[in-house]
C-alpha cells in the first residue's frame, strides 16, 4: 500500500513552557512535517502496546536491509569509490529512518 498525501504544514496548538494548555495561553504555531504519511493506522489499532518481530528491533526493517546489503557490498568492493558507493543505502536507512519518525 502507498503512503498517504498530507500537506507539509500544519496548523497546532501550542502549549506554554510547562506543558499546561489554557484557552488563554494557547496560540496557535505552524509545524513542518514530511508530505507523506507513513503511519498505518490499521497496526496502531491492533496492538498500540505490543511490537511484534523484527519491529521490536527497529521500525524501518526494509531500510536496513538494503542497508546491511549494501554494506556486505561494500566490504567486497576493490576501490574507495565504490566502497563509498555501496555505503549508500545504510545512509539512506540512517537518514531516512529518523526523516520518517520525525
Amino acid at each position: 500500500a502507498a503512503p498517504k498525501m498530507q500537506i507539509p504544514l500544519a496548523l497546532v496548538d501550542s502549549s506554554n513552557a510547562a506543558g499546561e494548555t489554557s484557552s488563554s495561553i494557547t496560540s496557535k504555531s505552524l509545524q513542518v512535517r514530511c508530505p507523506f504519511d507513513f503511519s498505518d493506522k490499521r497496526s496502531a489499532e491492533e496492538s498500540s502496546s505490543t511490537l511484534q518481530g523484527i519491529e521490536r528491533i527497529t521500525r524501518h526493517p526494509g531500510l536496513w536491509s538494503f542497508g546491511f546489503i549494501g554494506m556486505g557490498q561494500a566490504f567486497l568492493a576493490t576501490t574507495i569509490p565504490q566502497r563509498i558507493w555501496w555505503c549508500g543505502p545504510a545512509a539512506v536507512a540512517l537518514l531516512g529512518g529518523s526523516h520518517t519518525d520525525s
